[in-house]
């Protein structure tokens, strides 16, 4: 819906549903929606379905304004605290990227909280707005760079991230070139152009591995990029992306946007990214599996799962399931928050066991079944991970 020219709309009332369908899935149906009326092609709808579709164009106007409302309340409750709240994602994006806060899909509050201040913002939180935590020990570190989420007594979710590296906390230099800026009533603070656009990339490429997000993720790259027109710095991205060690990273996700949506990405970045083998190949595995129905709600796959079930031989499973649960204790510590040097990190290596097989299980047998969806998802999974952490070699 980018491009200049479309070549061609939906024949039938029955395509034009397979096409809305498409898009929910993808969570783009609002922008979708939206498109079609700026180009005056919803006339072209049928008028049942494009009447049903406007009010959920509005319905997601209302529920993204709850969230910039609740944003506003988090940002009176931690500033005084001289706690910095750097919006991430969907409430920028939705603000300021497409100008219109209904046509961006959202589902949560994300903000990082720098500094090593995450557990002071938690505590506030949770004393004085109400929010709890559940199933979960509230200040273990999430592999998606933040803490357990936590809920509001209205049923708001908030992701409170401790970093938007792969492992690392975020670096002082990001932290001191995010600018303030007001989103609907709400002071809080947005990443520079060049590293929002990089943590847009490494979200879907690295966090989702092309799963969760699908299109929304791909679209969300493309818009940055037109806003930031003026102002990105595309050497300094370059530079930022060597330094970090996320080339392999980047390529894909912008080479993918490019892609699909036409992102706006000069060749010259491409090129300068692009010095990888296979890498046309694993474009062409990124693609398919951002399109994989099995992908596009959730990630079914993690990385140790993929993995596990790409090797052969109960020997290679039994070590690969070994290496799953037994990460390094120092990490296994920062996770949960304790004292490395604490005789007690070892005992957690019994919850970590029954927690991957609680949220893996009924992935675990559909591999084991031969499921044919669910090995390709985790093979697309295991190759993606290899190749883009071959940057770490």
């Amino acid at each position: 819906m980018r491009a200049e020219k479309i070549e061609h709309l939906p024949a039938s009332a029955q395509e034009w549903a397979d096409l809305y369908k498409l898009a929910v899935l993808h969570r783009v149906d609002t922008l979708l929606v939206h498109q079609l009326r700026k180009k005056d092609l919803i006339k072209f709808a049928p008028p049942r379905q494009a009447k049903r579709w406007s009010a959920q164009l509005m319905q997601n106007s209302v529920t993204n304004l709850g969230l910039y409302s609740e944003l506003e309340k988090i940002s009176q409750t931690l500033s005084p605290h001289n706690i910095k709240i750097i919006a991430l994602k969907g409430l920028f994006l939705a603000d300021k990227v497409y100008k219109n806060i209904g046509i961006r899909r959202m589902s949560d509050i994300d903000i990082l909280i720098p500094n090593g201040r995450i557990e002071s913002a938690y505590r506030l939180l949770v004393d004085q707005l109400g929010y709890t935590v559940h199933g979960e020990k509230a200040l273990s570190l999430n592999k998606g760079g933040h803490i357990a989420p936590l809920v509001s007594s209205t049923g708001i979710i908030i992701e409170l991230h401790w970093t938007i590296m792969l492992d690392d906390d975020t670096p002082q230099d990001v932290i001191e070139r995010s600018v303030p800026v007001k989103l609907v009533k709400a002071n809080v603070h947005a990443l520079s152009a060049e590293d929002n656009l990089l943590y847009l990339c490494k979200h879907i490429a690295h966090t989702h591995r092309f799963g969760y997000g699908g299109l929304r993720a791909i679209c969300d790259i493309a818009w940055a990029i037109d806003f930031y027109a003026a102002e990105l710095n595309w050497n300094s991205l370059l530079e930022r992306t060597q330094r970090w060690g996320w080339s392999r990273i980047i390529y894909l996700a912008l080479a993918t946007a490019r892609t699909l949506v036409s992102a706006n990405v000069p060749d010259s970045t491409l090129t300068a990214l692009s010095a990888h083998p296979d890498r046309d190949a694993m474009l062409a595995v990124a693609i398919g599996q951002l399109f994989s129905t099995e992908t596009t709600g959730h990630d079914p796959v993690s990385d140790n799962i993929s993995a596990f079930a790409q090797e052969r031989g109960l020997k290679n499973k039994i070590v690969k399931l070994f290496q799953a649960v037994f990460i390094p204790r120092e990490k296994l510590a920062q996770i949960n928050q304790f004292d490395a040097n604490s005789w007690r990190v070892s005992w957690l290596y019994i919850p970590r066991l029954f927690n991957l097989l609680r949220q893996h299980s009924g992935t675990l047998l559909r591999l084991s079944a031969g499921d044919e969806d669910m090995n390709s998802v985790a093979a697309r999974r295991n190759a993606l991970a290899k190749w883009m952490d071959g940057d770490k070699k």
